[in-house]
């Protein structure tokens, strides 16, 4: 009976009746742990802010986590509390950055870069419970925007870092992207299978993150590119 789902009576996602995916995923969750076991094992005598304000990684790893979650939640319910969750997350993770570029020029610090992002995700939040139809074009956004803020900062500031873990992450999310293209338009989908589309798309996503963060924290302010 219908009732005795425990979901009954929650509104449904948006994605219903037919542009849902397949799966649910905790790979955000393991990304966020790997992050923070990172910080806090790393010997090195390279000087950035991730490295100098800790809070800023807690800040970035909540939001992975918020992700997996929010995604488990989400793909186990397909309610519109549980896509509020993982879009929520996906919003914390991809804004993040894109703040953290304002911070390298302008040196915010944690107060001022706390409240720009709270500020920012604020607003995507009231979006996303007003206008939930528009969560993809405002990640879209978000995405374009954080890609301008990445190089334009390193073209100003001209730091040392590994390039590397920048088009590792953005061929992650490309090839991620294509297949969460062909998950949604069920052109490759089988429900019943161990092999999802979407949670591969997942595994790539969860990976550019830390592929990005890896590419931040690899930056030494005390050092000028070669």
């Amino acid at each position: 009976m219908a009732i005795d789902d425990p979901y009954y009576g929650m509104e449904p996602a948006n994605c219903i009746p037919d542009n849902c995916f397949c799966e649910a995923n905790l790979f955000f969750i393991l990304i966020a742990i790997i992050i923070l076991w990172n910080l806090y094992n790393a010997k090195t005598n390279r000087s950035n802010h991730l490295l100098t304000y800790h809070s800023y990684t807690w800040l970035f790893a909540f939001g992975c986590f918020l992700t997996g979650a929010g995604s488990f939640y989400y793909h186990a319910s397909f309610t519109l509390y549980g896509q509020w969750f993982d879009v929520m997350g996906m919003y914390l993770s991809i804004t993040f950055f894109t703040v953290y570029n304002i911070d390298r020029i302008y040196k915010l610090r944690p107060l001022k870069f706390i409240l720009l992002y709270l500020g920012i995700n604020l607003l995507l939040c009231f979006f996303l419970t007003s206008f939930p139809e528009t969560r993809r074009y405002l990640f879209a956004a978000f995405v374009i925007i954080f890609l301008g803020s990445v190089f334009y900062t390193q073209a100003r500031l001209k730091t040392f870092i590994s390039e590397k873990y920048l088009y590792l992450s953005l061929f992650s999310f490309v090839l991620g992207f294509g297949l969460w293209i062909l998950d949604i338009k069920k052109t490759v989908c089988d429900p019943n299978s161990l092999w999802q589309l979407h949670s591969v798309w997942h595994f790539l996503t969860a990976m550019s993150g830390l592929l990005i963060y890896l590419f931040y924290f690899s930056e030494d302010n005390k050092r000028e590119a070669g």
